[in-house]
């Protein structure tokens, strides 16, 4: 009987049938990837994991089996990596836990690229494949992420009207796409501006229209999303470093400590800070104006300035506004989620440059 295993140099161990299934399995992801389902070969799928073609079918039937086959295996592997942060995170505080959650997220999409180009791909066109997308991995997926930082959420002791941590995950989902697509890649200089500040201001003024409205929520979160989209350039930078990785859990612990210092501090404080609120968006302009010139610039010094400005102002405005929040100052959910998003995300982001620039382990 012919060997089913492509030839191989000697000395060197046969595989079992079990290894060969998830070398399959591991290179069909690939092809996938690549190529996309229509063009995918099962001759190439076999080719590239060393196999004949007769043990891909004996493996799997038909190449929809083997498709779903990949994908699952991908899955799993996030599951996993999800299992392994909630076992964490009896010992973490709220913010870390999600800073964490976070970090295996993003850290997930740069090892597994190949499945946010499927899942892209796919429910971008529709179709069976992309509604088994839907309830076989991206709804469990985001079913499991919910229930993690519901978990944590009820820590967070804001009153009312606080806004949810969920509405971070619809940003660590751009981030994701955006860092295996490297579809912000060439989002650089003017054009860069253009996008994020057309896009960001859209967005800012749909939410204004209907915070009172249901369709509020679902652009909100799609603003979310574009954000996290846009920090994906950013997050793909810090991620090319040798200590990129460490960074960015840096960058998070230190926002998350912000904004527990910030949300303690609103509870102590007893006189009212809504003055401050002129003086604190006067700084944001200012902070605005000078990161528009650096983009033609290209200044790493005034990047650094303005990182470091861009802590202090949006730190202030995390207390400003969680201060509004907690004496009633503030009752539209909508609006308190948005103003104390935006402060963690330019928090977080100018933390990020400031390591970028300053704590890279890069000759």
């Amino acid at each position: 009987m012919t060997n089913l295993i492509a030839k191989r140099k000697p000395g060197r161990p046969a595989r079992t049938n079990l290894d060969a299934s998830a070398a399959i399995r591991s290179a069909a992801l690939n092809v996938f990837a690549q190529k996309g389902f229509e063009r995918a070969s099962i001759v190439e799928i076999a080719k590239a994991s060393n196999v004949a073609k007769p043990l891909v079918h004996y493996h799997y039937a038909t190449k929809e089996v083997l498709w779903q086959a990949a994908v699952s295996q991908a899955q799993q592997a996030l599951m996993a990596e999800l299992m392994a942060v909630q076992g964490l995170m009896s010992s973490l505080n709220p913010m870390q836990s999600i800073a964490l959650l976070s970090k295996k997220l993003i850290e997930f999409a740069a090892h597994h690229p190949q499945l946010v180009r499927i899942v892209v791909d796919e429910t971008g066109k529709g179709g069976p494949r992309s509604e088994w997308l839907l309830e076989q991995f991206l709804l469990p997926s985001y079913a499991f992420c919910q229930g993690l930082i519901d978990r944590v959420s009820k820590d967070l002791k804001l009153g009312a009207q606080k806004p949810k941590a969920e509405h971070l995950v619809p940003t660590v989902l751009g981030a994701w796409v955006g860092v295996s697509t490297g579809i912000t890649a060439g989002l650089g200089g003017g054009m860069g501006l253009v996008v994020f500040l057309g896009g960001a201001f859209g967005f800012m003024y749909a939410i204004e229209k209907t915070k009172n409205s249901a369709a509020g929520v679902p652009i909100l979160l799609a603003f979310t999303f574009f954000m996290g989209l846009m920090l994906s350039r950013m997050l793909a930078m810090v991620l090319g470093m040798s200590n990129g990785a460490d960074l960015i859990m840096t960058a998070f612990g230190g926002t998350a400590v912000v904004f527990l210092v910030m949300a303690n501090l609103s509870s102590v404080i007893k006189r009212d800070l809504s003055g401050m609120g002129k003086w604190l968006f006067v700084g944001a302009l200012a902070i605005m104006a000078a990161a528009i010139i650096n983009v033609f610039v290209g200044s790493s010094a005034l990047m650094a300035a303005v990182a470091s400005m861009a802590v202090i102002v949006f730190s202030l405005f995390i207390l400003h506004d969680l201060k509004r929040i907690v004496d009633g100052g503030e009752t539209n959910y909508i609006t308190a989620t948005l103003g104390i998003y935006l402060s963690i995300y330019n928090v977080f982001q100018s933390l990020l440059a400031l390591l970028g620039i300053f704590g890279s382990s890069d000759d």
